[in-house]
C-alpha cells in the first residue's frame, strides 16, 4: 500500500512537472514573438516617421534613406509573420495584414515611379502621406517599454485599413493616366 501511495504522488509531482515546463516553454514562445515582433517592425515605424518627417522639412535630399528604413520594415514584417507562423502566435488575419503591407511594399518599390536616387513627384507625394498616416496613427505616442505583439499588430492592421481608405499604395492607374494625358 505504501508503494502505492508513494508512486501516486510521484505521478502527481511529475504531471505538475511537466504542465510547469509546457507553460514556462508557451511564455517563452510568447516572449521572443513580442521581441521579433516589436523590436523589428514597431521600432521601424516609429524609425521610418521620424525619417519622413526630416526629409519632408528638409525639402527630401536623401529620399534613398526613406527607402532602406521601408526595406528594413519590410524585412521585419517577413521576419515576423515568419516567426509568428512558425511558433503558431499569430492569427491568419494578422498574418494577412501582415502579407497585405509586405506585397504593398514590395509592389511600390518595383514601379518605375519610384526611383531610390531621386523621387519622382508620385514617390514624394505617397511617402509624404504614409508619414502622414504614421503620424494619424500616434506610433510614437503609443511606444512604450510594455509594447507587445498583440498592441504591434493592432498597429499594423489599422496601418493596412489607412493605407486601403487613403489609397496610400501607388495608384497606377491613376499616374498612368495622367502621364498620358500630360503627353
Amino acid at each position: 500500500m505504501l508503494k502505492k501511495k508513494h508512486f501516486f504522488f510521484l505521478s502527481i509531482g511529475l504531471n505538475i512537472l511537466l504542465i510547469s515546463i509546457l507553460i514556462w516553454g508557451s511564455i517563452k514562445f510568447n516572449h521572443v514573438t513580442d521581441k521579433v515582433v516589436v523590436e523589428s517592425v514597431h521600432s521601424n515605424l516609429i524609425e521610418l516617421e521620424d525619417i519622413i518627417s526630416l526629409q519632408k522639412d528638409e525639402n527630401w535630399p536623401q529620399p534613398g534613406v526613406v527607402a532602406s528604413k521601408i526595406n528594413d520594415l519590410n524585412t521585419g514584417l517577413l521576419l515576423s509573420a515568419a516567426v509568428g507562423t512558425e511558433l503558431d502566435t499569430i492569427s491568419k488575419n494578422d498574418l494577412a495584414s501582415i502579407q497585405d503591407l509586405s506585397a504593398g511594399f514590395i509592389e511600390d518599390q518595383h514601379h518605375p515611379a519610384y526611383i531610390r536616387d531621386g523621387f519622382s513627384d508620385q514617390a514624394i507625394e505617397y511617402y509624404n502621406q504614409f508619414g502622414a498616416i504614421l503620424s494619424e496613427l500616434e506610433i510614437k505616442e503609443n511606444a512604450s517599454e510594455t509594447s507587445n505583439t498583440a498592441d504591434t499588430l493592432k498597429l499594423l492592421n489599422q496601418l493596412r485599413i489607412e493605407f486601403e481608405k487613403n489609397r496610400v499604395y501607388f495608384d497606377y492607374n491613376r499616374w498612368n493616366i495622367e502621364a498620358e494625358n500630360n503627353s
